[in-house]
């Protein structure tokens, strides 16, 4: 298993984690069908998304 799926959150979990720092959240694109190789046979997704904070 790599690192970064070792210390994955879920997605929920994570987006609130950003929201609850005061971070606008706009998921820009998401990924589910990750390949078998990737994920070791697991169920993940990759999430890109933009976060802003105003000032």
């Amino acid at each position: 298993m790599t690192s970064c799926i070792g210390g994955a959150l879920l997605k929920g979990d994570y987006l609130e984690k950003i929201k609850s720092v005061g971070f606008k959240v706009k998921i820009l694109s998401e990924t589910k069908n990750l390949t078998e190789q990737q994920t070791c046979e697991l169920d993940f997704e990759s999430l890109n998304i933009e976060a802003t904070k105003s000032n």
